[in-house]
């Protein structure tokens, strides 16, 4: 894993979960629990509104500023399905796991490409998760464990990534997953295969991660 002590006591995922969630109400202007009030004004989070969620962190939660990647993932319960609605997230441990939620979760919903930015509307349908992850190792395709590795992909300067339970949620076998990815990463079909991997023109890495979550916003 990337040296994040894991697993994550009840209390740091709370911690992490309330983070996550206050960052999103926050962006529709919505009530914030008192130990996020600091964010309250609607905006992106600022550097000073970081230092002051490192600050809680060190107080209630020290190990949450160890660094590590992560991606925070939501859906809205429509028609009795769970929806993507967002998902957004950072593969290295470039930031303490704290701030790395609280940037995520502004972006899956507010920045996602793929999505209208998050209205006040769907909060009462919204769910979020965090995937905390762990170091990246390059592997072949034997090497993959379906349901507990996430892939990245890398080919043709092109990259694709999904988390551990993307496969095993879509029902896919390891072919249809590897096909799946290039698809994401948008390479021409045909381009993910066995003689691509062992001449190094396309290369995979695998990673293992926690899931926090879901819960309601």
């Amino acid at each position: 894993m990337s040296g994040f002590p894991f697993p994550l006591t009840p209390v740091e995922e709370n911690f992490l979960m309330g983070c996550a969630s206050a960052v999103i109400r926050r962006g529709v202007r919505q009530p914030l629990p008192d130990e996020f009030s600091f964010l309250a004004d609607g905006e992106e989070p600022d550097p000073r509104d970081l230092d002051n969620i490192a600050l809680a962190a060190r107080e209630k939660a020290p190990r949450l500023l160890t660094q590590a990647g992560a991606f925070v993932t939501l859906h809205v319960k429509a028609h009795g399905a769970c929806v993507l609605r967002g998902c957004i997230g950072i593969m290295e441990p470039a930031m303490p796991l704290i701030l790395t939620t609280a940037r995520m979760a502004w972006a899956a919903a507010f920045e996602d490409r793929r999505f209208q930015p998050l209205c006040a509307s769907e909060l009462a349908s919204l769910e979020l998760d965090i995937s905390v992850l762990g170091e990246l190792s390059p592997c072949f395709p034997q090497d993959i464990e379906l349901g507990r590795h996430g892939v990245r992909l890398e080919a043709m300067g092109r990259t694709a990534v999904f988390l551990p339970q993307v496969p095993t949620e879509q029902g896919w076998d390891l072919e249809q997953t590897l096909e799946a990815l290039g698809r994401k990463a948008g390479l021409p079909p045909g381009a993910v295969n066995p003689e691509a991997f062992r001449k190094g023109i396309s290369r995979l890495f695998r990673y293992e991660a926690v899931l926090i979550g879901p819960r309601a916003v």
